[in-house]
This record gives C-alpha cells, sequence and structure tokens, in this order.
C-alpha cells in the first residue's frame, strides 16, 4: 500500500466515521496533505470550543484510548490533529493488513 493510497484511504474512515457521529464535514479525498490538515485542524478547534460532548463521542467512534479522550481540555488542537490521524492511519493499515 502506498501513502497516496493509505491518505485516500484514512480521509474516506474519517468522513464515513463523521458521518456516523452525525457531522456533516466531509473532505475531498484528492485534498492535498496540507489542505487536509487544514481543515481537520480547524473542525477540532473548533469542535474542541463549541461541542465537546459531540466531539467526544466521536473521539470513541475512533477508538481513541480512554486516557487520551481523558485529557482532551489539556491538548492543543496538534496534539488532537496527530492522535486522530494517528489513529485512523492504524485502522486503515490494520483492516488492510487482514483483509
Amino acid at each position: 500500500m502506498d501513502i497516496n493510497s493509505t491518505n485516500t484511504l484514512v480521509i474516506n474512515q474519517l468522513n464515513k466515521d463523521l458521518l456516523l457521529c452525525g457531522y456533516s464535514l466531509q473532505i475531498d479525498a484528492s485534498s492535498s496533505d496540507h489542505l487536509f490538515i487544514q481543515i481537520l485542524m480547524e473542525f477540532l478547534s473548533h469542535e474542541q470550543q463549541n461541542n465537546l460532548e459531540k466531539l467526544t463521542h466521536f473521539f470513541y467512534r475512533i477508538d481513541l484510548a480512554e486516557n487520551q479522550i481523558n485529557n482532551l481540555h489539556d491538548m492543543d488542537v496538534e496534539e488532537l490533529t496527530y492522535l486522530v490521524l494517528n489513529r485512523l492511519k492504524k485502522k486503515v493499515i490494520f483492516r488492510s493488513n487482514f483483509k
């Protein structure tokens, strides 16, 4: 699996999880990595400030560790973005290896 297909699968997985949590945000899989990360950071920042309960549900949906979810108030948006991307990549790679 190359990096481009992995990134596309990560964006697709993110879009799926966002929809399942009631978010309307959908990111174009052909977006550049920079744009994708910028959109995700803006989304997480907004939700962290305005809708933490719904964001917490999203974090449970993508299966972040409980200790990470409990420390949401102490994290900045860069840390949250890293956690989300890292978890989604693990999810995608795990699924591709066990298909």
